[in-house]
């Protein structure tokens, strides 16, 4: 685990970043939360995040630069401990299969159709 903490934003449209970062604003916790303007199949991941967020943002994409960008995001950013995926329920279940090919340590916890909570099992 890292000692950083922060979150980053990306997304294809300034409003929904400009909304996160108020509410990290008006939360006070404006110095740990970053944004920026970026197409998620671009997006690089730095190393030594815990959790992931993807929040309907996959849905978006075509079939394999969904699947693309998704194992290349989760690959990229390490051992990444936990994984939450809001997206449509027609592709969750492929992004499940594809998390416990890149790791079966990850237990998987459907919440709903279209809401999945992946842990990592990471000895430390």
């Amino acid at each position: 685990m890292t000692d950083r903490v922060g979150v980053i934003g990306a997304g294809a449209w300034g409003t929904a970043l400009a909304q996160m970062l108020a509410s990290a604003k008006q939360l006070g916790l404006a110095e740990l939360v970053t944004g920026q303007v970026a197409d998620i199949r671009a997006l690089a991941c730095p190393d030594g995040y815990d959790a992931m967020l993807f929040d309907r943002t996959l849905h978006m994409l075509g079939a394999n630069d969904r699947l693309e960008t998704f194992t290349r995001l989760v690959k990229g950013c390490g051992q990444t401990r936990l994984i939450v995926i809001a997206d449509e329920r027609r592709n969750i279940a492929q992004l499940a299969q594809a998390l416990v090919e890149l790791d079966p340590r990850f237990d998987l916890t459907p919440v709903k159709p279209s809401l999945l909570v992946a842990r990592r099992n990471c000895v430390s």
